[in-house]
């Protein structure tokens, strides 16, 4: 059976919340495909690689963080041996802290 990567709500909307606002701020669409693209990407190698992200505690939780583009985090956590819960999406340079 083939993992598969799911996203929270709020995960989803941390997504489209900064997918919006780097439209808005670069009046383009470019720069949002560009990281929908490596999102895509992503979700791949953590289908071949779950455990890749680094380990950290989040509101009392074991979750992994993968980072990419220098600038976004996906917090995730294994929920059973086939699926992958994308619980965050962060955008570091909002976020100096990491986490929300």
């Amino acid at each position: 059976m083939q993992i598969k990567v799911v996203w929270t709500k709020k995960a989803r909307k941390n997504l489209l919340d900064i997918l919006d606002f780097w439209t808005e701020n670069n009046k383009s669409n470019a720069y949002s495909l560009k990281v929908k693209s490596e999102i895509l990407k992503v979700e791949r190698v953590l289908k071949f690689n779950p455990r890749i992200g680094v380990l950290r505690i989040h509101n009392g939780r074991k979750v992994r963080v993968f980072n990419f583009l220098r600038k976004f985090s996906l917090l995730y956590f294994l929920e059973d041996e086939y699926t992958i819960k994308v619980i965050a999406f962060i955008s570091n340079s909002f976020n100096k802290d990491g986490f929300s």
